[in-house]
């Protein structure tokens, strides 16, 4: 506004001397030669004295002339301090500061309230900030964070976030939570070679898929892999048997070709439970498992029960060289020629050899022992062949040098006779059936071991001496080229239940194994293999690895962007309510809180404080101390997210607080006045006068004005007054004031404190250094909005702390109000009297409560969703930016302060309401690239002329420097093509534009029908345009046709008694809201923000939660006016769980189209589409949005 300054004397200095010429012309013309008027006038100008005396009376007169013409804005300014409008004071800025201690705290530190901050180097007149509240920084940070929606049966781990900007939405889990059951044998499943694996599974009773994705997959692990390894499983007969591999009907499962599977320790924490508490339980086995693909939604039934399960095993192990060998305790190398029993073998030798075959119990051995050379003698040769069995060695059977037949307890039969027969031709074989054979060591190596025991005969005797007669020794002992173990079993041979079964639901696991083996014997219960989470409410977990009883925590949460439209996230009409909770040693018990976020919608400190009874727990399988804040009840209408959590967080004031400051004494003369040391003065002073005595009446007076607390007596020590500190009330002129008020005036400026006269205002009494400051700041301005990290040091040392710093800009720090402001606020104020009624009040209000904010609109009657909402006020603001900042947005802390300082000027029952029925946000906005050829001029430098033409188009769209007069884009103000043309060619070098076109973040399309149509009546801008017809997808079963419908609305009236050959309709927009819809009968939905469009393309800002069918479902825009087809299917938490792409129809030839008045349903028109293209000669912009620039295609020829 304009200051009201009218001038009562316009003349100037060359006026007045004129003036002064004529006037002596006219009463003294013989002075001065010639003979007119101007001649005369000429010659004083060319007297140097006269004309010296008229230029000194000339300026004389200007400078009165000057002091008359301030009168009216002098009285105006008097005016308006009459009626109490004095100079803002300066405003501090605010920052948030993260404190951290050093490595060797042990315990919290406290940092007390008014602690001292400035940037490092800030010379001799810093930038102080002050903490404004004692702050106990913790040793510790946050462990883990996760978020848990057990109604989804998903959670997501959301630890990122916690060391860096990372987005996540605290009550939407995203990945599917787990839900598996183990089977473990070490024996059954121990094998090299491949095997067949059945495992035979008995319900309680078969059931239908709970989901209607329900799908089981199976895995073991591998030795030469980390990960499970995925199975194929089929039923007994080959076939796929759907239902029993989902675990859904009895049968049998059947893995084929499963070798090498790898021990591995499964388990974890089990539920708690009352007797036992948390309690760890795990296995080390050869596991095969299943895993349930499908998550376990609330409302999940009819879940499958297993009563038992059984496995077997068939195995065809080809021949293979034994692995290890021994005579007696002397190791052989098998692989080459060895002799069993050594050169000289004697009564009681072993020969000891393993093999992997011999674990396979109840498997049929062949050994194929192939002799070195023949010759090997035996005398009445019997080897008795043993086995360990863990406590002895065990009879096998025995074996001679005559093939005496199967015998022994496993149906020994040795063809090699005792290691005399058999050629490499015609190997030797040995069978069995295979015991339970423990492993052992022999001559130090681990094995299966089996050995060749020589009971009875030799193979040869030693020298002999008969008399005189020498008898040479005779051995010929067996010497052994190879020996191989083959091992062939049945399932039927290999049976046993499993060793362990263990279920995961959720990081929790549970042992089954005795339900299962009961089961097996028809006793017990059956178990459920798939379990949901009992709880019922989505919550999002903190934990910390100390203890956190009765400890303040104090944490700064960030969310995206810095706010969020309140009313966008929450529903008036069920608001959410949330519950912080900590887990203590009787469960989950509510914490005091302090939360400043307001559910989540803004940067903002939630303090959590512990209520003493802090325990440990499992949760996500981290044993830790937890915290959590929990959806008791109410939506979000979409879900809030964070994107970092800061601990050891305090609000901090740029400000110096001086504290019982001396000022004087007082004489009891009327009109005292007194200085403050400091300036300038930041509200919240307290001054505080000693008195000698004060009554009663006046001490409830006193109280009205000031509070209870305005009265401090010091007492002797008998209980008598000593004296009496009274805390005074401030007021912006003593008109109004009594003879006993006691009131004081401040110029924040200047320090300068008055006192009234006792006629208006009380007179202070007389005492000795009576008055006093008991408190005061000062500080402020706008130099206090420093960068984040900017303030790092403490201006005084505290041991055991480490750093300090601000993670984001401080802001709000305006400077003294200048008296040209004044002026310009004045009548707005007198208006208003800084309350806000109308929108222009609540936009003059918000222009003046910061510097930091360059336009502002406010839209009366409208929600945070722009509906028509009576009783709802939306504030857009753009901050001041340069050039740089292609869209202007308002900082979380511009956006509070607004919100703060509007809470205190506006109608009670609409700033304080919950949700907030005024919501301060930032404008959305609409990209406008420009393709265009220029021609430029011969002279001119075609990159200079190219270089212009794009910055010339980049300020033009300018939100805040844009524009025809380079103020900023009006709200809601279209692009037309004409303008853009006329702001190029009035650039240097520009000959001419030959084309333009217009490209924008909005659906515009140009529609030609077939054949033109008459309207009688007007249509107005916003009737619906419904466009169907029929598009050719790729689906699932191959190609197949969809209808589509697609509704858009009229971009301009449609004039009455016209014939239209084409129109123009509007669809989605960058920034607007809209809601994917199922029309399956599943109730499914979802609300995002559209982030970009390109072409049938709608990008999203945030990815996908649910599936939605291609003909089957809608994107519908916020006020539901517009929609169209989705037309690719979407399955979310699949393959690609983060989708956020959304393919919608684009207009074709032979599309139907009707056009329905905007307000009457009945008055419609129908046709069938030409041709439809986008239109490329203006941009349509909706009131609340602005434009920026977008990426341009300039050619210069």
């Amino acid at each position: 506004m304009n200051s009201f300054n009218p001038q009562i004397d316009r003349r100037d200095q060359d006026a007045i001397a004129s003036q002064v010429r004529d006037h002596l012309v006219e009463f003294l013309p013989d002075n001065w030669a010639g003979s007119t008027a101007d001649e005369q006038s000429a010659a004083i100008k060319e007297d140097p004295q006269t004309e010296t005396l008229v230029q000194i009376f000339a300026r004389a007169m200007e400078s009165v002339n000057q002091r008359i013409n301030r009168i009216p804005d002098k009285h105006f300014l008097s005016f308006l301090e009459m009626l109490g409008v004095d100079q803002l004071p300066p405003e501090s800025a605010s920052a948030y500061l993260l404190l951290e201690t050093t490595p060797q705290a042990e315990s919290p530190v406290l940092v007390p309230e008014g602690t001292q901050v400035s940037p490092v180097g800030g010379g001799e007149n810093p930038v102080v900030f002050e903490t404004t509240e004692d702050i106990s920084v913790l040793p510790w940070s946050i462990q883990k964070s996760f978020v848990h929606s057990p109604n989804s049966d998903r959670f997501t781990d959301s630890s990122a976030l916690l060391t860096k900007e990372s987005s996540t939405t605290i009550f939407s889990g995203q990945k599917k939570l787990p839900h598996r059951i183990y089977f473990g044998h070490n024996d059954l499943l121990s094998f090299d070679e491949p095997a067949t694996v059945r495992l035979d599974i008995v319900l309680e009773e078969d059931c239908q898929p709970p989901t209607a994705d329900w799908q089981v997959r199976w895995f073991t692990y591998k030795e030469d892999s980390d990960s499970p390894v995925e199975l194929n499983p089929e039923n007994v007969n080959g076939q796929p048997g759907a239902g029993t591999l989902n675990l859904l009907t009895s049968g049998s499962i059947q893995f084929t070709g499963l070798s090498n599977v790898a021990e591995k320790e499964v388990g974890g924490y089990r539920e708690y439970s009352s007797a036992g508490g948390w309690t760890r339980i795990s296995a080390k086995k050869r596991w095969i498992f299943a895993e349930l693909q499908s998550a376990l939604p609330a409302g999940s039934t009819s879940l499958p029960r297993i009563r038992s399960a059984t496995f077997s095993v068939a195995r065809n192990r080809p021949a293979k060289s034994i692995e290890r060998a021994a005579w007696n305790n002397r190791t052989l190398d098998a692989s080459r020629d060895f002799l069993p029993f050594d050169r000289r073998p004697e009564l009681g030798d072993c020969f000891y050899f393993s093999s992997s075959a011999f674990s396979q119990p109840g498997s049929s051995i062949t050994m194929f022992v192939v002799p070195a050379e023949l010759g090997a003698t035996a005398d009445g040769i019997q080897l008795r062949y043993e086995f360990w069995d863990g406590e002895q060695w065990s009879l096998l059977g025995d074996s001679t040098n005559a093939n005496t037949g199967a015998n022994g307890p496993y149906q020994l039969m040795d063809g090699s006779n005792a290691f005399t027969a058999g050629s490499a031709q015609t190997p030797a074989m040995i069978t069995f059936q295979c015991p339970v054979i423990v492993q052992t060591r022999v001559s130090g190596q681990q094995g299966y071991w089996i050995r060749a025991r020589l009971a009875q005969g030799d193979y040869g005797r030693e020298a002999t001496y008969d008399g005189e007669n020498y008898s040479p020794a005779t051995f010929q002992p067996p010497r052994i080229a190879s020996m191989k173990v083959e091992a062939e079993s049945g399932f039927e041979s290999n049976v046993g239940l499993p060793q362990s079964v263990i279920t995961e639901n959720g990081f929790f696991f549970d042992d089954m194994t005795d339900a299962n083996n009961m089961g097996s014997g028809g006793t017990g219960n059956a178990f459920l293999p798939f379990q949901r989470d009992p709880d019922n409410q989505p919550s999002f977990y903190l934990a910390f690895e100390n203890d956190i009883a009765n400890r303040p925590i104090n944490m700064l949460f960030s969310v995206p962007g810095g706010s969020v439209n309140a009313y966008q996230l929450l529903d008036p009409e069920n608001l959410p309510v949330l519950i912080w909770e900590g887990w203590g040693k009787d469960g989950w018990e509510p914490l005091t809180t302090k939360d400043k976020t307001e559910r989540f919608t803004r940067r903002e400190k939630i303090r959590v404080i512990g209520n003493g009874k802090a325990a440990k727990r499992p949760l996500f399988g981290i044993n830790a101390y937890w915290i959590r804040v929990r959806l008791l009840q109410g939506i979000f209408r979409i879900e809030p997210e964070i994107d970092r959590i800061y601990m050891n967080a305090v609000e901090a004031f740029h400000r110096t607080t001086i504290k019982d400051e001396i000022l004087g004494s007082s004489n009891g003369e009327p009109g005292q006045t007194f200085k403050l040391a400091k300036i300038p003065v930041l509200e919240g002073q307290q001054i505080l006068i000693e008195e000698p005595h004060i009554g009663t009446a006046d001490i409830v007076s006193i109280s009205a004005e000031e509070g209870e607390d305005a009265v401090q007596e010091t007492l002797d020590e008998s209980g008598k007054p000593l004296s009496v500190r009274v805390r005074w009330h401030e007021v912006s002129g003593f008109e109004l004031s009594q003879p006993s008020s006691r009131h004081y005036t401040i110029d924040r400026a200047s320090g300068l404190i008055s006192f009234g006269d006792g006629q208006r205002g009380m007179i202070p009494p007389q005492g000795v250094k009576n008055i006093i400051a008991g408190q005061y700041a000062t500080g402020g301005g706008a130099r206090g909005n420093v960068s984040a990290g900017a303030l790092n040091k403490l201006r005084k040392s505290i041991a055991r702390i480490k750093s300090v710093t601000n993670p984001f800009n401080a802001v709000g720090g305006v400077d003294i109000e200048t008296l040209p402001g004044v002026r310009a606020r004045g009548p707005g104020t007198i208006k208003s009297r800084n309350r806000a009624v109308t929108a222009k009040d609540f936009e003059s209000l918000v222009a003046q409560s910061t510097g930091e904010i360059a336009r502002v609109l406010c839209l009366p009657t409208s929600d945070g969703s722009y509906n028509f909402h009576p009783g709802y006020v939306t504030i857009i603001i753009v901050p001041v930016s340069d050039a740089s900042v292609s869209r202007p947005s308002p900082s979380a802390e511009l956006i509070t302060y607004v919100e703060d300082y509007l809470k205190q000027r506006g109608p009670t029952e609409i700033v304080h309401s919950d949700p907030r029925q005024v919501n301060v946000i930032g404008p959305s906005y609409i990209g406008v690239a420009v393709e265009t050829i220029v021609h430029s001029l011969a002279s001119a430098d075609a990159q200079k002329v190219k270089d212009s033409v794009d910055e010339r188009l980049r300020r033009y769209f300018h939100a805040h420097l844009g524009g025809q007069e380079g103020k900023g884009w009006p709200f809601g103000r279209n692009v037309y093509l004409s303008e853009v043309y006329a702001i190029l060619e009035e650039l240097d070098g520009v000959d001419y534009v030959e084309s333009v076109k217009l490209k924008s973040g909005r659906q515009i399309t140009r529609i030609v029908p077939y054949t033109a149509f008459f309207l009688p009546t007007r249509y107005p801008g916003g009737s619906s345009i419904v466009v169907e017809g029929k598009r050719t997808i790729a689906g699932e079963g191959g190609v197949e046709e969809i209808s589509t419908k697609v509704v858009s609305l009229l971009a301009e009236d449609l004039p009455e008694d016209t014939s239209v050959i084409e129109f123009v309709g509007i669809g989605f927009q960058e920034n607007e809201k809209v809601t994917l819809v199922s029309d399956l009968d599943d109730g499914v939905s979802e609300s995002s923000f559209i982030e970009s469009i390109e072409s049938g393309v709608l990008r999203l800002k945030q990815p996908i939660r649910n599936s939605y069918q291609a003909g089957r479902a809608r994107v519908v825009s916020r006020d539901g006016n517009i929609e169209a087809t989705i037309m690719q299917s979407i399955n979310a938490g699949a393959d690609d769980p983060e989708v956020q792409e959304v393919r919608i129809p684009e207009h074709a030839a032979g599309d139907k189209f009707e056009i329905i008045h905007r307000n009457s349903d009945i008055s419609r028109k129908a046709g069938v589409i030409k041709s439809a293209t986008h239109y490329d000669a203006k941009v349509y912009l909706d009131a609340n949005y602005l434009t920026y620039s977008g990426a341009h295609s300039v050619t210069i020829v």
